[in-house]
């Protein structure tokens, strides 16, 4: 029964972060542009922030001698990546894309092992999985392969990610009962 509960759990997760970054694609979609200037300055500001907090408690606190206190340079770095990134917002578009699309690499790795696995215990659920898992696989290696891509096609893929890990979800909660016999 403890193995039923954990994972249920698992299975809400999934779906609850399916639902998350379903919203957050069709936002990027919608407002694109708007968008990635907001995560870009955010990000930015954030690091210049974060960076002035360092610079001044190394300074504060410059007479106790400590030798490996890296507050200044990091401080330092963390302001100049901040202005870099105000300067230069494209930046951050191919460093999003790579970041997702890791991830949606290793989800689709993951969905993949689960479909073949599933294809062990001969249930019908398999197939479809192994395809939806394909599927999130390509879209990754999609995204890594074009970074540049404009962050319209980029929410869009990730909406079209977020209703194909919805649905495994949802596959993965109607098998629960199956998943726990293959555990015991």
């Amino acid at each position: 029964m403890e193995i039923e509960k954990v994972l249920k759990k698992t299975g809400y997760t999934s779906i609850i972060t399916s639902i998350i970054l379903g919203i957050l694609g069709f936002i990027m979609f919608i407002y694109s542009k708007t968008t990635l200037k907001i995560i870009t300055y955010a990000i930015a500001g954030m690091l210049i922030f974060l960076g002035i907090i360092k610079v001044i408690g190394y300074l504060r606190d410059k007479n106790r001698k400590e030798y490996f206190n890296y507050d200044l340079i990091y401080g330092i770095v963390n302001a100049i990546i901040g202005l870099i990134l105000i300067t230069h917002p494209g930046i951050l578009e191919g460093l999003l894309g790579i970041t997702i699309g890791i991830w949606i690499i290793y989800t689709g790795l993951t969905r993949l092992g689960l479909s073949l696995r599933l294809k062990e215990y001969k249930t019908k659920t398999w197939i479809p999985m192994l395809i939806i898992s394909i599927a999130i696989l390509t879209m990754g290696i999609y995204i890594i392969i074009a970074p540049d891509l404009i962050i319209a096609t980029l929410g869009s893929i990730i909406l079209m990610y977020s209703i194909m890990d919805l649905i495994e979800g949802i596959t993965f909660l109607i098998n629960v009962k199956r998943f726990e016999k293959m555990v015991e």
